[in-house]
């Protein structure tokens, strides 16, 4: 029935959760094994791990070229699938491979389109300092998420979130929701609708030099970066020419209160922990972080 193509974690709850509405996920078709660890073992990623656990059908292409299409065509007419579903992936599909699905490819989006498209959604709308954000399932085409839609929800941003926290409730939701969505896209009682051609903006891939929290920020804009690259590529003070990790933190009268640190080599402790120390390097710091 249904083709899924991604390299993440997620896959697990999505495949799941389709499986308990009759939605068979019949192929995964994701990245292949890369070496990694100190031993530099072949290792699978997260959804290949749970496609083997199940013993799901997987394909691994380098390239989605005329070789894997012949080998996708061949699982389609063999399973009936009829829709594929992309979420993290890795690669861009190009429009003849989502030509071979009756039902074309949908992708789980983790912003309301069109305001944020490209890699970054929710690290974006946290430094934007956003109120709200949410999820957009739509079709996917040749541009860069500028597909129709199919369905969105908003979901809150609260002060205290952070990349992982926003990310589990925008997926958490939009995996709850999938399967009626995909069930009426199916059955013909929902139909995608063009996006809006203006008020888009085109995100930026994270790179490890966006952590670098600056003296001329604002504390806004420090616990935004703070917040929004807890995962990667972490937030960090330059000092003394060495990269201070700052793990997490809160605003208290417009300073930056540093609760949990982690200078190079070391393990993270408490910004108190710190001090006791560290107490050479709290002369570095910028003004509006409370010492």
């Amino acid at each position: 029935m249904i083709a899924i193509f991604s390299s993440d974690e997620y896959f697990e709850p999505i495949a799941k959760k389709l499986s308990q509405h009759d939605l068979a996920v019949d192929l995964l078709v994701t990245e292949s094994p890369k070496r990694a660890g100190r031993g530099m073992h072949q290792t699978q990623n997260p959804a290949h791990n749970f496609a083997t656990k199940i013993g799901l059908k997987v394909l691994t292409p380098d390239k989605l070229d005329s070789l894997f299409r012949d080998a996708l065509l061949k699982i389609i007419k063999q399973n009936g699938v009829k829709l594929g579903l992309v979420f993290a992936y890795g690669k861009i599909i190009p429009q003849e491979i989502i030509g071979l699905f009756e039902w074309k490819i949908i992708n789980i989006h983790p912003s309301v389109l069109p305001k944020y498209r490209g890699p970054s959604p929710i690290q974006t709308a946290i430094l934007n300092s956003d109120k709200q954000t949410g999820y957009s399932i739509m079709l996917i085409d040749s541009g860069c998420d500028t597909g129709p839609i199919l369905a969105t929800k908003q979901i809150k941003i609260l002060p205290q979130d952070n990349y992982t926290s926003l990310k589990k409730k925008i997926l958490d939701q939009s995996i709850n929701d999938l399967p009626q969505i995909i069930e009426k896209y199916l059955n013909g009682s929902l139909k995608p609708h063009v996006q809006e051609k203006n008020n888009f903006k085109i995100t930026k891939k994270i790179n490890k030099t966006d952590g670098k929290i600056n003296f001329n920020d604002s504390p806004q804009q420090a616990i935004s970066k703070i917040r929004a690259f807890n995962e990667y590529p972490k937030a960090y003070f330059e000092l003394e020419d060495d990269k201070t990790i700052i793990h997490s933190a809160h605003l208290e009268k417009n300073l930056l209160v540093i609760d949990k640190i982690q200078v190079p080599g070391k393990k993270t402790v408490s910004f108190r922990e710190f001090k006791n120390g560290y107490s050479d390097l709290l002369t570095k710091f910028p003004p509006y972080v409370k010492i």
